[in-house]
This record gives C-alpha cells, sequence and structure tokens, in this order.
C-alpha cells in the first residue's frame, strides 16, 4: 500500500498529505489547489515565500519513507511480543530465582523454591517455610544446625540425589507436613530427624533416614511408604508415635536400638523383605496391631520381639524372633503364619497368650526355649501340614476352653508336656506327631478328645472322667 508524505501547505502551512508520486493536491484547509513538483525546490522557496506549488525533495521523501516504515514495524512487533514477554518474564524470572537461589533459603508462602548444591553453616539450612510452601533440595551436600523447623501447615520438603546432616532436629513440623526422599540421606547426629505432631507423609526411595534419639516422632496419623531398601534407624527409637501409623515397605529395614517401632495404639504395617530390629523390643504396640510381613524378619533383643494386646498378624516365609517372648499377644490376637514361617523364643516362651487368641499355622514352626505356647483361655489354634510347634519343656499349655485341631503337624513338648491343658478342653489330632513327656496332659477330662492316625509318642495322662 502507497504510503502518504507528510508535508506542509505553501498557503496556510497547515499539514498537507501527499500521496506518493501524486501531480496535485487540495488543502482541506485553506481549500488552495496546490501543484506537487517533486524536485529539490528552488532558492526562493526555500526562503519560505508563499507559493501554490508544493516541492519534494526525492532523496528526503525515500529517507521519511524508511523512517516511517521501521516506527510501523516496531509497533507491529510490539503489539505481537507483548503478551508473550508478560508470560515469559516472569517465569524466566522464577527460574532464575529457583535455579541460583543461595543457600540458606526461605520459603514464602504458597511459594515453590528448587535449589541445589554444596553448604555447611551453623544455623538452619532453610530459614523459615510459610503456608503451602514447597522446596526441593537435588544434588546437594548440606550440613546445618537443622534443616527446616517451622509451624506453619502444609510445607513440603522434597530431596533428590542429596545428603542433609544437622545436629538437631533435622525437620520439624506441628501438622501435615510432606517429606519426599529419592536416593537422599537425612540424618540428625544429636536429636530427631523427623518430629511431627500430626498428620504427616512420609515416601522414601532407596534412602535412609537416622537419628540419635529418634529417626521419626509423631504423634498421630503418620503415613510412611519404603521402598527399595530404604532404611529408618536410630540410637533410640526408630519410629515413636501415639496412634494412627500406617506403614507401606519393600525392603529395607527399621531399627533402633531402644526399638524399632513403638506405638501407644493403632499400627498398620504392611512390609515385604522388611527387617525389623532392636535390642529391645522390635514392636511395641499397646493396642491394634495389624501386621502383614512377607519374607521379612522381626527380631528383638529384649524381652519380646512383638509385644501387643491384641490385633492381627500376617506371616509369609517370616522369622519372628525375641529372648523371652517372639510375641507377647495379650488378648484378642488372631495369628496366622505360613510358608515357612518361624516364631522362635531364644530364652523363653515363644507364644504368650492371654486369653482368646485364634491360632493357625501352616508349614511354619513355633519354637521356645521353654514352652512353645503358653495360652490362660479360650484358644482356638489349627495346625496343618507341616506345622511344628516345639518347645524345650513344654509344647502348648493352655488353662481353660482350649479348641485344638490338627492335621499332619508335630507337637513336640520335650521335656516337658507335649499338649496340656485344663478344663473344658476340645482336642482333634488327625495324622501328624504328638510327643512329650508326657504327649498328653488333661488334669481334667476333654470334653471333646479324638485322636485318628496321630502317633503320640509318650505318656497319655487322661483321666476317666
Amino acid at each position: 500500500m502507497a504510503k502518504l508524505q507528510a508535508k506542509r501547505c505553501p498557503s496556510c502551512g497547515a499539514n498537507l498529505p501527499v500521496p506518493p508520486n501524486a501531480p496535485s493536491v487540495t488543502c482541506r484547509y485553506c481549500g488552495n489547489f496546490i501543484t506537487i513538483e517533486h524536485r529539490k525546490p528552488p532558492p526562493m522557496q526555500m526562503q519560505g515565500i508563499p507559493s501554490t506549488t508544493l516541492y519534494i525533495d526525492p532523496e528526503e521523501a525515500r529517507k521519511a519513507g524508511q523512517r516511517v516504515g521501521c516506527i510501523v514495524t516496531a509497533v507491529v512487533l510490539a503489539t505481537v511480543l507483548l503478551p508473550v514477554l508478560i508470560g515469559v518474564v516472569p517465569w524466566a524470572y522464577t527460574k532464575f530465582k529457583r535455579g541460583f537461589r543461595p543457600f540458606p533459603v526461605a520459603c514464602e508462602l504458597n511459594e515453590l523454591v528448587e535449589v541445589s548444591g554444596d553448604w555447611q553453616g551453623n544455623g538452619p539450612i532453610v530459614t523459615s517455610a510459610g503456608h503451602n510452601c514447597k522446596i526441593r533440595i537435588t544434588k546437594s551436600h548440606l550440613k546445618g544446625t537443622t534443616l527446616l523447623s517451622t509451624t506453619s501447615s502444609n510445607v513440603e520438603i522434597t530431596l533428590v540425589d542429596s545428603t542433609v546432616e544437622t545436629t538437631d532436629t533435622a525437620i520439624g513440623s506441628e501438622a501435615n507436613l510432606r517429606v519426599t526422599l529419592e536416593n537422599s540421606t537425612l540424618k540428625s547426629t544429636g536429636a530427631i530427624a523427623i518430629k511431627t505432631g500430626y498428620n504427616l507423609k512420609l515416601a522414601a526411595t532407596a534412602s535412609k533416614i537416622s537419628g540419635k534419639k529418634a529417626a521419626l516422632d509423631t504423634k498421630a496419623n503418620a503415613d510412611l511408604t519404603l521402598k527399595k531398601a530404604s532404611e529408618i534407624t536410630s540410637e533410640g527409637t526408630a519410629i515413636k508415635t501415639e496412634s494412627g501409623l500406617k506403614i507401606e515397605a519393600e525392603g529395607g529395614k527399621i531399627d533402633g536400638a531402644e526399638g524399632a517401632i513403638v506405638a501407644t495404639s493403632g499400627a498398620k504395617i504392611n512390609a515385604t523383605g522388611t527387617a525389623f530390629s532392636s535390642k529391645d523390643k522390635a514392636l511395641s504396640m499397646s493396642s491394634g496391631l495389624d501386621l502383614q510381613l512377607v519374607d521379612g524378619s522381626i527380631i528383638g533383643g529384649g524381652e519380646s520381639a512383638i509385644e501387643c494386646d491384641g490385633g492381627e498378624i500376617d506371616l509369609s516365609g517370616a522369622k519372628i524372633q525375641g529372648a523371652q517372648s517372639a510375641i507377647d499377644g495379650r488378648n484378642n490376637l488372631k495369628l496366622k503364619a505360613l510358608k515357612k514361617s518361624a516364631i522362635v523364643a531364644t530364652a523363653g516362651d515363644a507364644l504368650v497368650l492371654a486369653a482368646n487368641a485364634q491360632l493357625t499355622f501352616n508349614d511354619s514352626s513355633v519354637e521356645g526355649a521353654r514352652w512353645a505356647i503358653k495360652s490362660t483361655s479360650n484358644t482356638k489354634m489349627k495346625l496343618g501340614p507341616g506345622a511344628r510347634i516345639v518347645g524345650r519343656k513344654g509344647g502348648f499349655l493352655g488353662e481353660s476352653n482350649i479348641d485344638i485341631e490338627t492335621n499332619g503337624a508335630t507337637i513336640d513338648g520335650g521335656a516337658g508336656s507335649g499338649i496340656e491343658t485344663g478344663y473344658n478342653a476340645k482336642v482333634v489330632l488327625q495324622q501328624g506327631v504328638v510327643k512329650g513327656s508326657p504327649a498328653l496332659s488333661f488334669p481334667r477330662k476333654p470334653s471333646f478328645l479324638t485322636i485318628d492316625g496321630t502317633q503320640i509318642q509318650g505318656e497319655q495322662k487322661v483321666p476317666p472322667r
């Protein structure tokens, strides 16, 4: 499109748009008819003498056209690029801020902070964190008094390929803390690795968490996911909580010198190939243990490997070993052991129960340095093929209302009774072996006794009535 050349009317001085190569124009202000000459003006015209002829210098007109074109191009580009710049500049600033922010760092309300690098100092690594703050630390080696201590809620901390070591509590939070570790280590050399109030969510993959006094110390509702042989260890208690603990674990270990897990009440554990261990009781629950353990172990060097008041324990290819007892189950315990699971007490009774226990064993063993199983009342026990109940000083001892059913199992009391019950016992023995000294000992005649294809090796003390 042809561009107008801005000139002035030689008669009235008003702006006079002149189309390129136009021979004449009419001024819209004074109405004069103006003749256009496309050449340099004569000297007198240059001196400002009024005329009805307008002279246009071709060279100046060409330069003016170039200037106008540049201006128009700039306006068009600004119109197109302005929205892009509005979006790109904040993004670039954010990336610069995340990538190059030095330690120690602060995380504001609703902010995402991404940092990496090495740092060591006498202070916190993260100085502050607002509500809903997200901190991502990648490929870093950090040492400080703490990683973070905050009263804000919904804070998220992620460590990737990093090592963090602190002298005080590494991470402290009141509620709704989320911690994610990937191929990382979080360690407190003088206190607790993670200390929270409520609603902790921890996800660890190929990572280690350790603390001198405790690795994790929470009040309630902690949800832990441990994958690829992650470890939680402590010179004190590995995991300490009051209630609502949930653990999903694949491989790895949970070890604490004063306890692997200590919970006031309520713990749900689903673990495969995981080792729980302690110089004291490995698992100590006041009530409500729900444990599923496959191809793992629970080893306690103190009184018991597991101490709980009721709950459900399912074992498959697992080993439970304690000193004075493997499991002190007290009341209302449901225990199932399959696929060569082993329950062992090295110095005392392997399985100690109070009342209302339900026991199922298939292709598994219970071995005690004294009695294999001791129960007070209302115990129901089913032994399938390959089950072995072995005690050096007795196999099974029950006081009252005992219900025993075996099929292809072995009960060996060693130097004591194979089976000894009080009153109101119901005993069905099919196939298998029962032996001891005596093999059967019933101070009162059982309410029901059947022996079918079972080898009884030892004396049978069964009163006529």
